[in-house]
């Protein structure tokens, strides 16, 4: 009965303490009939029995003294995170999606409220003329390129703000013709309107600013007259094909002067484009307040991005397909970095620490592949279930081209050291390492929630006044792959993983579609569902940790010929002749079993692999675990982590070794 344990060594003294401590209640609760329990106990075990898959998956999790009871954990779970039923998260209050069609003037005005005041005389003053002049040629040069177009520019709000300072302001009002016949106090009073505002009325600065680019300063008194103010921007064309411009408010006396009959048309665009100019957009976010924010803006106003310092390259995946690799799939990703004077982002979660951001531009244009990712991605903020690993959006924008009136759409994210991939290339040195197991632990639960809280049907069309049906549209995460996993060093806090790539640009939608946008082939389970997805991914996890990078090794193994004649590395494989079942690989299997056998191989890493051999890469929804049921078996194995630091560390046959001797005794 002891052959199997020739030639394996035998625990020191320390961990055989360690591991006599952890049994102790199991040996002081033995009754009379102790010796029938201890031998069911190990006939029960995988290790021991000559049937190890005739085991059921409770009795393989309750029979481990590190575990605390199953009905324990599920209880804590739910009471955690409020996962306990779909009913109660759909009485909870979920985000505001607040449409911005100002650029964020408003929520601007919330944050620096301009504080009205007198503006002292210059000292000398200037020529009006030499002013116009000097303001003009500043601004000219004050312009940025604009990262995305290079046709575009902008001006930086604190450079604006340098440029028309309040005197320089008092002076041109002082020396303007159209204000002669004022009163020097007034001439005061109108520059304090046109930089400050007043109660009743935003300011006019940028206006101001406009005019005197566009030469068109001396009509400043009748623009001021007819209540164009800052508030009116951004000014919009008229679809009357005479060039007419509407402002923000939709009052026509604002705009009665600019739109004048006797007014020249190309005045009123060379006005019109220099407003856009001054308004690039002011971005804000600030968790807890229950609110996003989606910037809607016509083509030619420009994001105020400050670097690029890198466009993600499309790569070629195992199966052939170009995807990004952070992100998403099939749509663009920018590093970017905004102008401070531009942006106000408080508690983001993880920020990056050279203030650079993630922009991601959708390749598609449809309302409703926008709509599925916003949607999903405000769905985890709502219910607040593990956020930190899933990705969190910080604003979303939308680019209206008059001309067709089709959107181009961005969506922005905190900008992540990495993905997966890059982790385990860039951290050899965590290979074998067994502290590494209790991070690991934490960060598979993590992405357990985070996949559960996508795995839903609860699903709402989010922008005001649009109506976008969602009842063909399931809430499956279709794209779960190393490269979509990023890393995120989070200030003051552990590094973490999290979920992003949401699935081809967006969430996998009905049944039928799926079967053509299917998600990289490598990961793809029969049915493209959650856990078998987690499971591949998982398990090359847990490879690379025990064997460092040898997963093209791994892939190579799984090559074998498709149904169309290709050699791929998936997973699964269809036998039969008429009607084809898909089955696991033989290969992975085998793969499993070699795994089991490395010496770093845990009782932590041995429940892992069963678990994501037996119920995560399962043919068939029925046989595969539940994305909620996953997550209460990851927290088990989390928490025994955490109780039991010999259920990462110790060797699996070593630790089993010894408690069947520890059994043995009388």
């Amino acid at each position: 009965m002891l052959t199997w344990l020739d030639g394996l060594d035998m625990p020191g003294p320390q961990e055989r303490d360690d591991s006599v401590a952890i049994l102790k209640n199991l040996k002081d609760s033995r009754t009379d009939d102790s010796s029938n329990r201890r031998d069911d106990h190990f006939a029960r075990s995988p290790y021991f029995a000559s049937d190890s898959n005739a085991l059921t998956e409770d009795a393989h999790f309750s029979r481990d003294p590190s575990f605390a009871s199953e009905s324990e954990d599920s209880t804590q779970d739910s009471q955690r995170d409020g996962s306990s039923s779909s009913s109660a998260w759909a009485e909870e209050e979920v985000l505001e999606v607040r449409e911005i069609w100002d650029h964020g003037e408003a929520l601007y005005y919330d944050d620096f409220p301009p504080q009205r005041r007198r503006i002292p005389d210059p000292e000398k003053w200037t020529q009006v003329d030499d002013l116009i002049s000097e303001i003009r040629l500043t601004l000219d040069a004050a312009r940025v390129r604009y990262k995305f177009d290079g046709s575009k520019n902008f001006i930086p709000r604190s450079k604006f703000a340098d440029i028309m300072k309040p005197q320089k302001v008092l002076e041109l009002v002082h020396g303007l013709e159209c204000f002669q016949d004022k009163p020097h106090e007034q001439k005061q009073q109108i520059a304090q309107d046109i930089c400050f505002g007043s109660s009743n009325q935003r300011p006019s600065l940028k206006i101001l600013g406009a005019l005197v680019a566009s030469k068109q300063v001396g009509d400043l008194a009748r623009h001021l007259q007819s209540g164009l103010t800052d508030g009116c921007l951004p000014l919009r064309e008229d679809d009357d094909n005479k060039f007419h411009l509407r402002c923000q408010c939709s009052n026509l006396d604002h705009t009665a002067v600019i739109n004048d009959p006797n007014a020249v048309a190309h005045d009123r665009e060379i006005f019109a484009d220099w407003t856009k100019k001054f308004i690039a957009p002011y971005i804000r976010y600030q968790r807890g307040l229950g609110l996003h924010c989606h910037y809607i803006f016509e083509n030619g106003v420009c994001l105020p991005i400050q670097s690029n310092e890198e466009v993600i390259p499309g790569q070629r995946n195992s199966g052939g397909q170009s995807e990004n690799d952070k992100y998403g799939s099939f749509d663009e990703v920018f590093k970017v970095k905004f102008y401070d004077c531009h942006c106000r982002f408080e508690d983001t979660g993880m920020p990056n620490s050279r203030g650079y951001y993630a922009l991601k531009k959708l390749t598609s244009h449809e309302l409703m592949d926008f709509e599925l990712e916003l949607s999903s991605l405000l769905f985890s903020e709502d219910h607040n279930c593990s956020r930190e690993h899933m990705i969190k959006v910080i604003a979303t924008f939308e680019e209206v081209n008059p001309g067709n009136r089709q959107s181009t759409y961005f969506l922005l994210f905190d900008w992540a050291e990495g993905n997966l991939e890059h982790f385990w290339q860039s951290n050899m040195s965590l290979v074998q390492d067994k502290s590494h197991c209790l991070w690991m632990a934490e960060q598979f639960l993590g992405l357990g929630k985070a996949l559960r809280n996508v795995h839903n049907s609860h699903r709402r069309s989010r922008l005001p006044h649009r109506v976008v049906d969602f009842k063909s549209h399931g809430g499956r995460h279709g794209n779960i792959k190393p490269a979509s996993i990023l890393l995120f060093r989070p200030r003051g806090v552990e590094p973490l993983l999290a979920l992003a790539g949401f699935g081809l640009g967006s969430l996998s939608r009905s049944k039928q579609e799926l079967d053509i946008q299917f998600p990289t082939l490598t990961y793809r389970p029969p049915e493209v569902d959650l856990p078998g997805g987690l499971g591949c991914v998982f398990l090359e996890y847990i490879t690379w940790f025990l064997r460092g990078l040898v997963l093209d090794r791994f892939s190579d193994e799984r090559l074998e010929k498709d149904t169309f004649g290709f050699e791929t590395d998936t997973f699964f494989t269809l036998e039969g002749n008429e009607q084809k079942i898909a089955v696991i690989k033989p290969a992975v299997k085998r793969w499993i079993e070699s795994l089991k056998e490395e010496e770093a191989c845990s009782r932590y890493l041995i429940h892992m692999l069963d678990l994501i051999e037996t119920r995560m890469i399962q043919v068939g929804e029925d046989n595969r675990i539940s994305a909620r049921a996953l997550v209460r078996k990851l927290e088990t194995l989390k928490r025994a982590c955490q109780r039991t630091p010999s259920f990462y560390t110790e060797n699996w046959k070593r630790y089993n070794a010894l408690l069947f001797y520890i059994a043995q005794e009388p």
